[in-house]
């Protein structure tokens, strides 16, 4: 499997480097570390998957809205280390889907799996 990941996350961070171990078997992640810069670079690069922790974000739900105004097909995957009932709800009224953030590549690797190929 050859997949582009798009990963919206903040310097530093440790969860990155277990997503990135996650990730090689199913393609290339490329890191970015503001909401401006990644929905520039959908301007020349449409991913198969976006990944956004949730700590790097202020307004999440704002962001998933104009990635889905450039191209709704891309799946985008919301990544946090606790749920709070009324965040998670308004990204999923977003459009995105929920990842919990886990140590266990495996389970990454289900659910990204998931994300990409949905049948």
């Amino acid at each position: 499997m050859n997949k582009r990941i798009n990963f919206l996350t903040y310097q530093d961070s440790e969860w990155a480097e277990v997503l990135q171990e996650a990730v090689n078997s199913l393609g290339k992640l490329e890191s970015f570390y503001t909401s401006a810069s990644i929905l520039e670079n959908l301007e020349t690069q449409i991913p198969d998957l976006i990944i956004i922790d949730v700590i790097a974000s202020r307004n999440i739900p704002e962001l998933i809205s104009d990635i889905k105004r450039i191209d709704e097909s891309i799946p985008v995957l919301v990544a946090y280390s606790y749920q709070h009932y009324d965040s998670t709800l308004n990204y999923l009224k977003a459009g995105a889907k929920n990842l919990y953030k886990t140590l266990n590549t495996q389970k990454l690797i289900q659910k990204i799996q998931h994300m990409l190929d949905p049948k």
